[in-house]
């Protein structure tokens, strides 16, 4: 089936719907559980200690049996059917040294381990080769479903992501309006198109040039987090974020038990250093809005900022007042790291219903500081963009006498 390249490709018009790929995602996950239960056991068969040792004394006593006939054979008054005894004892031996070579089938190894476990060990290698097969099939049957939607999803869209680089951004003056709504824009069309990679089955856009374009100008341009959406990425946006929250595991391990190693840990350094890192990251935040609404034309606005955590102290829920180009307040909280940028973060129950209270205008800004390289990661996050797309795991209880 062919689409006319104007049109944007949906799976209705290839008589499909989100559930092949809903479906696709949960029987693999399945299978891919239950695959990995068998790996698990016939890993803890093939590390068994006992077989092991069984196995190295065996080795031992066959290499003793094919030199004792090697000696009776040579150095003894030969006996009848002395070479056919070294042959038989030699050819037990390259079971052990050559198993390559065998059919696997005799390879003592397995025979062993098979003997040891009643037939479990050659049970789960075939179920494991089962499922195996079954994942094969099942890619390969859902790869026929989608392929010509796919083929017309990659094409629509690269030649949509191609063509506004080409007109909008490349060779453009920076530091206009117009620009900046591009880019903005842009920065969201790449993130939606990097999260189609994580669905597609038969096809996968190269966003290299692009993601490396967009990460020169982050620090030099504010780049909201899909604070723009171009109209033709709506449609592949929802779909793309209800495949892959359908994909979401929601089993959570719990802090107690992920961080329950002991360990010493200098508090008193660690706030010290939290403390520093965590300013640093708000006179960034600081600069780049004002830079940003000064080259708009905004230089009032830009007077107006807040550094609320300094000039008020904390509590209030964010770090920065700041101001969108229309005036409206934007409220701002500072989140610093000198991990990746992807790293995990701590949010306050007050920030997190400050958030919920302020979707419209609240962002928390994520900053990667690199002291080595002196460069910083920016990343701007919206609150929308959090809640749909982030998970938050309580971490703290707060005890108390009972009523």
């Amino acid at each position: 089936m062919t689409l006319k390249q104007s049109l944007t490709p949906t799976l209705e018009q290839f008589n499909l719907d989100s559930s092949v790929y809903e479906k696709f995602n949960s029987e693999k996950q399945e299978l891919q559980e239950i695959k990995e239960k068998d790996d698990e056991q016939i890993g803890k068969i093939e590390n068994n200690w006992f077989i092991w040792l069984f196995l190295f004394f065996l080795y031992i006593g066959t290499l003793i049996i094919c030199f004792y006939f090697t000696y009776l054979l040579f150095w003894v008054k030969p006996i009848k059917n002395d070479w056919l005894l070294v042959l038989i004892a030699y050819s037990s031996l390259a079971i052990f040294i050559l198993p390559t070579y065998i059919n696997e089938k005799l390879h003592i190894v397995k025979l062993i381990r098979n003997i040891f476990t009643f037939g479990k060990y050659k049970k789960l290698i075939a179920e494991k080769e089962k499922i195996e097969q079954q994942i094969k099939f099942l890619e390969e049957t859902t790869k026929n479903k989608v392929k010509d939607f796919e083929d017309a999803l990659y094409s629509y869209y690269k030649n949509q992501v191609d063509s506004f680089y080409s007109n909008r951004l490349y060779k453009k003056r920076s530091g206009t309006k117009e620009f900046e709504d591009s880019l903005e824009e842009f920065n969201s069309m790449i993130q939606t198109i990097s999260d189609v990679n994580k669905i597609l089955l038969t096809k996968s856009f190269y966003l290299g040039e692009y993601k490396n374009y967009l990460e020169k100008r982050k620090l030099d341009h504010n780049i909201q987090s899909h604070t723009i959406e171009n109209k033709d990425f709506v449609h592949i946006n929802n779909f793309v974020k209800k495949i892959l929250q359908s994909n979401e595991k929601k089993e959570v391990v719990p802090p107690e038990i992920k961080f329950r190693n002991p360990v010493k840990i200098d508090w008193e350094q660690i706030s010290k250093n939290n403390i520093e890192i965590g300013l640093r990251g708000e006179e960034i935040t600081i600069s780049n809005e004002k830079n940003y609404l000064t080259d708009i034309g905004r230089e009032d606005l830009a007077n107006e900022i807040c550094h609320v955590s300094v000039e008020q102290g904390d509590g209030l829920g964010y770090d920065i007042l700041s101001f969108f180009p229309d005036g409206r307040k934007k409220f701002i909280e500072v989140k610093t790291t000198r991990k990746s940028i992807d790293t995990s973060f701590y949010i306050s129950r007050n920030e997190l219903n400050f958030l919920k209270e302020n979707q419209d205008n609240y962002f928390i800004c994520r900053l990667s500081i690199d002291d080595e390289r002196k460069t910083a990661q920016f990343e701007m996050n919206s609150a929308s963009d959090l809640l749909n797309n982030k998970e938050f795991v309580p971490t703290e209880y707060v005890v108390k006498n009972k009523q």
